[in-house]
């Protein structure tokens, strides 16, 4: 199948596709390094393409054809957080401010004898709120891993705190007795050599914890859309990557329901503290790629409306609505969504906040609160010949950094 499309997100930072040249191909599964030879979704503007794909064995989604580590290092130093210098006083505060800055220490505690005592670390700590939590708490051993220049440069300055600066890569290879994550395991390219840089600094006792989105949960769109996602995880990725680096594996009962919370150790009696989540849902590889195919084959011949609401920043969607992950919408409602666009737009222009929250107003209510902010994606179809995959054409192709 193959489209063309339109995408609007205001104050979105793009990267055009015509103006990349620095991609790479990835043709084994990274979660259970099967062979992948096919693109899901295709997005094209000239000769250069990014694709997804979803693999048939453990049903991992990720990009096949993407941009390059060096690319994308860049982009996370650079472009990927606007992060601005804190002082002092914010960085004293920041664990009250932040909020769950206290997931690590609810994660951990209890579950170790002197835990006071235990040498952690947090990969991509940011500006160190959960570290500044830690301290709080009494912890002194304490280490952080970021990228972004401002956030190492905030996240130093917490007491008894070690940042290094830099990709995993530059964390020196000695021993941790935590190793904890927190929405950073998506955003990483090479999944096999950071899990290769875990075995090296754990011993057999250390436990690792991750918290990360649940693929089902996810946006459609954005799995295609948004590069800050490399990966989409899902049980199983997990299942094949422990079996394969010998790491012992448990599902932990998220904070929050649209994540997938994992405890993983070489030694296997270091688990038995933590209890089960005993309620997953497995989804076939089939059904990944149903619900990332559905948009698409819904739109049959009709030029087709739909939300990029990121669903999971949003708790009060009813369960149906996060698990379908977008929203189909009426010709007469994108009409309503242009009105306010305009509205929207003539608000950004002025620097009149205000208007832009009416004209979001205006969508929530006009929903019925299934929409909660302006962005759509217009597709309209143009050769239903090719029903293997999505084509999405477009000469102003982008893929959205922010």
């Amino acid at each position: 199948m193959i489209f063309n499309y339109q995408i609007y997100k205001p104050n979105s930072n793009r990267i055009f596709l015509k103006d990349i040249e620095d991609t790479e191909k990835y043709l084994n599964c990274p979660a259970c390094q099967k062979f992948v030879d096919y693109d899901l979704v295709s997005l094209f503007s000239g000769k250069n393409k990014i694709s997804l794909t979803v693999c048939d064995q453990c049903g991992h989604t990720y990009y096949r054809n993407f941009l390059s580590k060096k690319y994308i290092d860049n982009y996370y130093i650079k472009d990927f957080s606007a992060s601005k210098l804190l002082n002092k006083k914010e960085i004293e505060k920041i664990h009250y401010t932040v909020k769950n800055s206290n997931r690590m220490y609810l994660l951990i505690k209890n579950k170790l004898k002197n835990i006071n005592e235990k040498k952690i670390l947090e990969i991509g700590c940011g500006n160190g709120a959960c570290l500044s939590y830690l301290n709080s708490k009494g912890f002194k051993n304490i280490f952080g891993n970021e990228m972004n220049k401002a956030r190492v440069e905030n996240a130093s300055k917490i007491p008894n705190t070690i940042i290094y600066e830099g990709g995993y890569e530059k964390i020196p290879n000695q021993k941790f007795d935590i190793i904890y994550s927190n929405h950073v395991i998506e955003h990483i390219l090479d999944i096999n050599n950071f899990f290769e840089k875990l075995i090296k600094i754990s011993h057999n006792n250390t436990i690792i914890i991750f918290n990360l989105p649940d693929e089902k949960y996810e946006n459609v769109f954005n799995k295609i859309f948004f590069i800050g996602h490399a990966h989409s995880f899902n049980y199983n990725s997990f299942i094949f990557l422990s079996k394969r680096f010998d790491l012992n594996l448990k599902f932990l009962n998220p904070l929050r329901k649209d994540e997938i919370s994992i405890v993983l150790s070489k030694n296997k009696e270091m688990l038995k503290n933590f209890i089960a989540n005993e309620s997953i849902e497995i989804q076939s590889p089939e059904e990944i790629k149903n619900s990332i195919l559905k948009p698409f084959i819904n739109s049959k011949n009709d030029i087709s409306f739909y939300t990029i609401d990121r669903t999971a920043r949003y708790n009060n969607f009813p369960m149906q609505r996060r698990k379908d992950t977008f929203l189909k919408i009426s010709k007469l409602f994108s009409v309503i969504m242009y009105l306010t666009l305009i509205l929207y737009k003539i608000g950004e222009y002025l620097n009149i906040r205000y208007l832009e929250r009416i004209a979001d107003f205006f969508v929530k209510i006009g929903s019925n609160k299934k929409i909660l902010h302006q962005g759509y994606i217009k597709l309209q179809m143009k050769d239903l010949n090719s029903k293997e995959n999505v084509i999405l054409n477009n000469a102003n192709c982008y893929i959205e950094s922010k």
